[in-house]
């Protein structure tokens, strides 16, 4: 599990007859799974929280991580000064991890003149919610991408200047998988992340 189930505070399916179809799916899924592998100690936890009995010897945690492959190419020039700032961001921005408060503090920093127009752009890649779609369009130098090739979306972490990671307000102590892919990418991470 790269990511929880019923217990995910991120999970959108709310309560009634769809919170317990869930429920009785993710047990079943783990009684016949011979092995139960979750990306983060906390996803683990969740799942021997609620279902130690059917996974108490068949449950581990394997951390998340990159393929080097995928980053053998060059990397991006350092920001030359007097060109614009180029800002990535790849993965899902919904729900508690929005980037809605990035892009009030750019729109504001554009607005009172902190950061000229023209001397940032900023790449949303992946899906990006209705509010911050809305949001970004109304911005100069903001571009939605949506979904892309994971080849581009590495290339595109490569080539910027630096590359933006948002946490998850409900999931404070959740490990995106992204975080490795940029390390591995070499560039500077703007990180806006819950306390702690």
């Amino acid at each position: 599990f790269r990511d929880g189930w019923v217990d995910d505070p991120l999970y959108r399916a709310g309560f009634g007859l769809r919170r317990a179809l869930d429920r009785s799916l993710e047990q079943r899924v783990l009684e016949k799974a011979d092995m139960v592998i979750s990306a983060t100690e906390t996803i683990d936890r969740w799942f021997v929280d609620r279902y130690r009995h059917l996974i108490s010897d068949k449950h581990t945690v394997i951390i998340n991580g990159f393929d080097p492959a995928d980053f053998e190419q060059g990397f991006a020039a350092d920001h030359k000064h007097g060109e614009a700032m180029r800002v990535v961001y790849t993965g899902a921005l919904s729900g508690s991890r929005s980037g809605i408060p990035f892009l009030q503090a750019l729109r504001a920093a554009l607005s009172s003149g902190d950061v000229p127009v023209g001397g940032i752009e900023v790449e949303l890649c992946g899906y990006i919610g209705a509010d911050a779609q809305a949001l970004a369009r109304r911005i100069p130098g903001v571009s939605v991408h949506g979904m892309l090739p994971h080849r581009e979306a590495v290339a595109r972490m490569r080539s910027a200047n630096v590359l933006l990671l948002v946490g998850s307000q409900k999931s404070p102590d959740a490990l995106t998988g992204k975080l490795y892919e940029y390390i591995a990418a070499r560039r500077p991470i703007l990180a806006l992340t819950p306390d702690g």
